[in-house]
This record gives C-alpha cells, sequence and structure tokens, in this order.
C-alpha cells in the first residue's frame, strides 16, 4: 500500500492533477439539469448520468437504465479510441 503512495509522491504535479479530477468528479456529480418539454422531464448528473425521465408525469426507471447503458457504452467506446489514438487517461 505505501508503495504506492510513493509511486504517486513520484509522479510530482500528475498526483495533485489526479487529486484535483476526483474532486471534480466528486463536484460535478451533485450538479443536476433538468429540461422539459413535450410531456418528458429528463435530470441529468453533472458526471453525465441520467438520474431521472418523467413521461407524461409518469417516472420512468426502464428509459433511465437503458439511457445510462447507451451512455456507458458509447463513454467506454470512446475511451477505448483516444486510448488507441495515443491519448493516455
Amino acid at each position: 500500500m505505501f508503495n504506492s503512495f510513493r509511486n504517486l509522491k513520484k509522479l510530482g504535479p500528475s498526483a495533485g492533477m489526479l487529486k484535483d479530477l476526483f474532486n471534480l468528479q466528486r463536484q460535478l456529480k451533485k450538479e443536476r439539469v433538468t429540461v422539459e418539454g413535450e410531456g418528458i422531464k429528463v435530470t441529468v448528473r453533472g458526471d453525465l448520468q441520467i438520474e431521472e425521465v418523467v413521461v407524461d408525469g409518469e417516472r420512468r426507471k426502464d428509459l433511465r437504465k437503458i439511457l445510462n447503458q447507451a451512455l456507458k457504452k458509447v463513454q467506454q467506446q470512446s475511451a477505448q479510441r483516444m486510448m488507441q489514438a495515443g491519448f493516455k487517461l
């Protein structure tokens, strides 16, 4: 365990950047945006997870689940393509 911390220290500024990124992730997860129109209301968190889908006043957990699956899949594909292009995540 302590070796991991030593390795992080060797990264220098990169370790601080990782900490900042984790803090940013936590902050984004707390943010919410809600959009309504034509009988549909969608609430999305800042970490790009759909929190709620309401259609004609009915909460639709099934739609929320499938939309989050689609978002996760496209995020994974994007990350994979970025790594193949030489970007480190």
